[in-house]
């Protein structure tokens, strides 16, 4: 008899999903029913519907369910369209008892109950689709994980990372440049005139002002740079395996790539050219802590700052370039 549901499971897998998506709307409360049906979905619903007889027929099968079976994979790609869909995981579960629900109501209007093996039944139908719960849910909580991962190294205002991502990140750059001899650089950018350009035209300009040049640094860096917002309006850059004359090309190509913005709001009824300067020191000839060279790179930013601004200074250089 097994067989036979399952056989008829396999040829219904249809209307079950039609049964399915009744149950859904009536139950939820929806009117609006383009929520549900997206190709996707409904291609990833009529595999697992397929899995499910595939069990009912031979618990065995109960495999594909597992890591790198072909349902597993379909398991998790409704839990990444679930929730890319905006769906939370009570929505979700409630979807699944309610597929379980269409399940069993399909069983019954098919099969005469006392020829049913109630309990064998059950058991494979609950076997299989809590199985695709688990799995589905599991992807929501690590993609959950990976989010809350990102935003805890993430400036939410630049994308940029953040001071403490920084921080940790550059411990270990000049701990591997003590170690192997390898040099490594820290650019450490000021806005220039920000203060004055916040007070006069308001903090939401001012973010506008951030985002901008947050997005022209990490442009102009490698991907194994390290690009931060260091705090207000300063930004932090960790260049790995990279010297200062190096540092010092990038640096000048940075300050010359804000300044073609062009960015020149009037001040106290003066133009302001919203610029940047750079404070530059190299690891392991400058510092041997990564606290010592935040220090030293801060001291070229202010000597960048006192002449002028639109300026890079690095650690023992005598003049601004």
């Amino acid at each position: 008899m097994l067989e036979e549901i399952a056989l008829r499971l396999q040829q219904n897998n249809q209307k079950i999903l039609s049964r399915w998506l009744k149950i859904l709307k009536r139950n939820l409360n929806l009117e609006v029913e383009e929520i549900f049906p997206t190709e996707d979905f409904l291609e990833i619903i009529l595999s697992l519907l397929e899995g499910v007889a595939l069990v009912v027929k031979n618990k065995a099968e109960i495999k594909a369910f597992e890591k790198g079976g072909n349902i597993y994979d379909k398991a998790r790609e409704l839990g990444e369209l679930r929730q890319s869909q905006g769906f939370r995981v009570d929505q979700v579960v409630r979807e699944y008892i309610l597929l379980k629900d269409a399940l069993w109501d399909f069983c019954h209007s098919e099969f005469p109950l006392e020829n049913i093996n109630i309990q064998e039944l059950g058991e494979r139908i609950n076997l299989s689709l809590d199985r695709i719960l688990l799995t589905t849910i599991e992807t929501y909580v690590e993609n959950y994980s990976k989010t809350l991962q990102i935003l805890a190294i993430t400036d939410p205002l630049t994308r940029v990372k953040n001071q403490c991502f920084f921080l940790e990140q550059l411990s270990l750059e000049v701990k591997k440049s003590k170690r192997y001899g390898y040099p490594a650089s820290v650019l450490l950018i000021d806005v220039d005139y920000f203060r004055p350009y916040n007070e006069t035209f308001g903090h939401l300009q001012g973010d506008e002002i951030l985002k901008i040049y947050a997005s022209v640094l990490k442009d102009n860096c490698r991907a194994s740079d390290v690009v931060s917002r260091f705090g207000g309006d300063e930004f932090g850059i960790i260049l790995p395996s990279t010297d200062k004359i190096e540092a010092e090309h990038l640096a000048l190509r940075l300050r010359d790539e804000v300044e073609k913005l062009r960015i020149i709001p009037v001040i106290d009824q003066s133009p302001r050219k919203m610029t940047i300067s750079i404070g530059l020191a190299t690891a392991p000839e400058d510092a041997k802590t990564a606290e010592d060279l935040v220090d030293k790179a801060d001291e070229a930013l202010y000597k960048a700052k006192r002449a002028g601004g639109n300026t890079v200074f690095a650690t023992r250089t005598a003049k601004g370039i």
